[in-house]
């Protein structure tokens, strides 16, 4: 049972919870990255997963007990929001809020991102007195080495790739832009600026998100898309996907380009070079959505390209939503 209180109210709600077996954890002969920027950390690669069956033909051991799995429940919304569970002596991280290290700038990325939604969470009244000046300068500083932590991963001036200017890549390598991994970070930088923070502790700089939307406008495809430049880390939501067009099969990177456009549209206040691309890059991506979103088969890939349609306020927006809604599960 999940007892929900807020400021408004008490509710209850109960249900039962279905645990699937994906496999055991691979816990040993496991690759690590050592990163040693700013606050040292160790990135155990590779702790994934591994589907398979836990019984092995003529052997008389499991290689795990059905019934064991165990899960935890996080519950967000517009009532029951996040929240830092931990108390604000702790900063969020993927290691204690989902169990899971990942590559330095996702988890960088992931814990500054966390830690700018509890404040702003907490900016709407949710925090009450009891969330005074002091913690929020506490977590302020944590959210700034964070900043600091995958910020290192961004790429600047290059002599040998100039064009890569503006962009981040998972560990550090200058040849090895990611197009999904700057879109992300775009997003949280631009959630992240608050003038209050600015005057205490997290100073976002405007050029660096200029530098970032330059570097999204100039890697746009001709025909309006975005297409990774790297394989990407996330194959479910945005790896390669054949879709048949009139007989003949392309890689139409729909995912992808909704996030983008997504991002850019976040962020149509910069200064400089960059803002007179960003209109007519998002311009161009929404005219590819709306030529291929009726070819989509998947959920995930409907929701983030219905959510792009209906930010740039497009005339296919009802229509996707529609589609969407096929999607349902009941």
């Amino acid at each position: 049972m999940i007892e929900g209180i807020a400021g408004v109210s008490r509710d209850f709600y109960r249900e039962t919870i279905k645990v699937n077996y994906e496999g055991i954890r691979n816990y040993y002969h496991t690759p690590t990255v050592l990163l040693l920027n700013n606050l040292p950390r160790q990135m155990n690669e590779y702790e994934v997963n591994v589907t398979q069956n836990f019984i092995f033909p003529l052997k008389n051991f499991f290689m795990y007990i059905p019934g064991s799995a165990t899960c935890e429940v996080f519950v967000s919304g517009d009532v029951a929001g996040p929240y830092f569970l931990l108390g604000y002596d702790e900063w969020l991280n993927t290691d204690n809020l989902i169990q899971r290290t990942t590559a330095p700038a996702d988890s960088g990325i992931f814990d500054f991102s966390m830690m700018v939604y509890n404040l702003r969470y907490m900016l709407q009244g949710h925090g009450g007195r009891a969330f005074d000046n002091e913690k929020l300068m506490k977590v302020l500083t944590f959210t700034n080495m964070e900043y600091l932590r995958f910020i290192a991963m961004y790429i600047g001036d290059t002599p040998e790739a100039t064009w890569r200017k503006g962009s981040f890549t998972e560990f550090g390598f200058s040849n090895e832009s990611s197009i999904w991994l700057t879109s992300w970070a775009l997003m949280a930088l631009r959630d992240a600026v608050y003038p209050e923070w600015e005057e205490k502790a997290l100073y976002i700089d405007p050029k660096l998100r200029s530098d970032i939307v330059d570097f999204l406008c100039r890697t746009q495809t001709i025909n309006g898309s975005w297409a990774e430049l790297i394989t990407p880390n996330d194959r479910n939501k945005f790896g390669l996907r054949i879709t048949n067009v009139s007989n003949v099969f392309q890689q139409l990177n729909l995912s992808l380009t909704a996030q983008v456009i997504i991002a850019l549209k976040l962020n149509t206040d910069i200064r400089g070079p960059a803002a007179r691309l960003i209109n007519g890059a998002i311009d161009r991506g929404r005219l590819w959505l709306e030529k291929y979103f009726r070819s989509i088969t998947d959920a995930f890939d409907m929701s983030i390209v219905t959510y792009a349609l209906h930010v740039t306020n497009s005339a296919d927006q009802n229509a996707a939503f529609l589609q969407l809604d096929r999607f349902r599960q009941t």
